[in-house]
């Protein structure tokens, strides 16, 4: 009698310890209940906190996840031809345009554009150092150049950030040297901390014969200034008209494809 009681006891330990298991193993609410932990898929987060699928799709999610247009912010005095700029980049009339002295932008336009398969995004600002009657007197555009570029880099937006600054100047219109440093250092150095590339474009050259001479004969003003540039390029931001010289129409066409590798080459993104 006492070994039959034994054995049922037995029985009834058995029973008790192996039915939890088999409800943790299926995986239902049971399982949690009797204190046995139901583990769920691996979650990868990204560095933005966002959450991703399990590791074993992730390659795949973001190979089908196209790249951002390369961010690139335009800027200069008024009449050095940022908007014709981004017209010869496109090849396309984008961005309006003028021949008087005052700009022509009064605030800050964002223009698409694809470059030999590539995505790019070009931001055309007012133009700086208009007087007080002019489109966009010089601190209003001074305020908007700084919020713009304060925008790009402080946002976490997957679509924002700067990959390219472009410091654009006209031969005919330049500013005095002091314009040129106080431009750069307040743009570059302390409201982009110097931590974007930038480059130089020289514009209004089609009368030369060599265009690059230019930049051969200046570049040492702007190096005893401590002014460095990433890479340059000296262009006309002239468009085609009737009965233009060829020799002008070949200088628009080699403008375009230097402008082209200009961003190709130097965008850090």
């Amino acid at each position: 009698m006492d070994s039959l009681r034994m054995t049922l006891k037995l029985k009834a330990q058995r029973i008790k310890t192996t039915q939890p298991v088999a409800h943790a193993m299926s995986g239902t609410a049971e399982g949690d209940v009797a204190g046995q932990p139901v583990h769920s898929p691996a979650v990868v987060r990204s560095t933005d906190g966002t959450r991703q699928p399990p590791s074993s799709h992730a390659s795949s999610s973001s190979m089908e996840t196209p790249p951002r247009g390369r961010n690139v912010v335009i800027f200069g005095e008024t009449g050095s031809g940022k908007s014709s700029i981004i017209n010869a980049i496109a090849k396309n009339q984008l961005a309006k345009t003028t021949n008087d002295a005052d700009g022509c932008t009064s605030s800050v336009q964002r223009y698409p554009v694809d470059i030999s398969g590539q995505s790019f995004v070009l931001f055309d600002t007012a133009g700086l150092g208009e007087g007080p009657a002019g489109t966009v007197p010089d601190p209003e555009a001074k305020r908007q150049l700084k919020n713009l570029l304060r925008r790009l880099m402080s946002s976490r937006s997957p679509s924002d950030g700067i990959d390219l600054l472009v410091y654009c100047m006209s031969s005919s219109r330049m500013p005095g040297l002091t314009t040129i440093v106080q431009t750069y250092d307040m743009f570059y150095s302390r409201t982009c901390r110097k931590k974007v590339p930038i480059v130089i474009v020289i514009t209004g050259l089609e009368n030369e014969p060599n265009m690059e001479s230019w930049w051969d004969e200046n570049k040492g003003r702007f190096e005893r200034e401590s002014m460095h540039f990433t890479d340059h390029a000296c262009v006309t931001a002239l468009q085609e008209y009737p009965d233009i010289p060829d020799d002008v129409t070949r200088r628009i066409a080699e403008s375009s494809d230097t402008l082209h590798n200009l961003l190709v080459n130097n965008c850090s993104h």
